[in-house]
């Protein structure tokens, strides 16, 4: 399925299962600790070679719920295996992933000061300076409320990067108008299936060019959290305020005193710039459709025009 709707090759990696409840409590050990697993040592492999490899272009991952895990581990080792120009071929797109975290190589970005929507697809991935990550959330998918939805949202100071979109199809319900059976395909979509997340997104592919009559996410105009992505890169000001201090007992600066000065000590102020990136980056995505800011829906409008040397496997934005 993934195959014909990206129109490409896909790997894929699968994670053994010994039933629900021991696979929910690998999982929550996972999250907590490294431990071992074959799975994860296939998949950096696999995730290396692709980055090495000078006759590829991209390296694509795409991983669900629990998968996101181990894409995150092996992301955070690669970080320190190889070197940043090599990590620019990567994009990891997770889909209600269960993940506490997802890190990249400190000093990248996949965020541009000003988005150029305008652009094509070629000349962004061209132009992108590090790994390109975009997350899927259904608010339905309990995977994802345990996961991303609660790193970004309650955990503001985690390291989580990269994009989220969090797709309430509850509330697109009850706002636009769709056919009694797009209704209810909706409402069956709890997103602890691959396809009820490419359903969501991309609901003309996986029908076969047939009217659906269910509306795709996509399309939808979103809404961008700035209070949200701000307390986030204050929060993380406050970690490097409080990691710079070695006097026991000190107060606490304000969040305002935090973004005044951040970064001071080596007279560069990384915390300010991060915080202006941001906030130009919500100015930049606010307004337009989910369609216009995705890379992984280009991937499926404009498959026939894209690089053939390029590596993707079914491995496994607030801004």
């Amino acid at each position: 399925m993934l195959s014909r709707m990206f129109n490409r090759p896909m790997m894929c990696i699968c994670m053994p299962t010994w039933g629900m409840p021991f696979d929910m409590m690998c999982m929550m050990l996972q999250r907590c600790m490294v431990m071992p697993s074959q799975v994860r040592r296939n998949l950096y492999a696999q995730m290396r070679t692709a980055l090495l490899d000078d006759s590829m272009h991209r390296c694509v991952v795409l991983c669900h719920n629990d998968s996101a895990v181990l894409v995150s581990q092996a992301m955070a080792q690669l970080c320190s295996d190889l070197p940043a120009e090599k990590m620019c071929k990567l994009e990891i797109y997770s889909f209600g992933a269960a993940a506490c975290e997802f890190m990249m190589p400190r000093g990248e970005s996949t965020m541009d000061s000003e988005p150029a929507h305008h652009q094509s697809m070629d000349m962004m991935m061209n132009d992108r300076k590090g790994v390109h990550m975009e997350h899927f959330a259904m608010t339905t998918d309990p995977f994802a409320q345990m996961g991303v939805l609660e790193s970004v949202r309650q955990n503001m100071s985690g390291r989580f990067c990269g994009g989220v979109f969090i797709m309430d199809n509850k509330k697109a319900m009850s706002m636009g108008k769709m056919s009694q059976d797009a209704m209810n395909m909706q409402m069956m979509c709890s997103g602890l299936m691959m396809e009820d997340y490419m359903m969501m997104m991309f609901s003309a592919q996986m029908s076969m060019g047939a009217s659906s009559g269910t509306p795709s996410c996509m399309d939808s105009n979103m809404m961008i959290d700035r209070d949200c992505a701000e307390k986030r890169e204050i929060a993380a000001m406050s970690n490097y305020y409080a990691a710079s201090q070695t006097k026991k007992g000190s107060k606490r600066l304000s969040w305002t005193g935090l973004a005044a000065t951040a970064g001071q000590k080596n007279g560069v102020s990384a915390g300010m710039i991060g915080l202006e990136q941001a906030r130009k980056g919500c100015k930049g995505c606010n307004g337009h459709k989910a369609r216009e800011v995705s890379w992984l829906s280009r991937y499926v409008s404009m498959g026939h025009m894209m690089d053939k040397n390029m590596s993707e496997g079914n491995m496994a934005r607030s801004p």
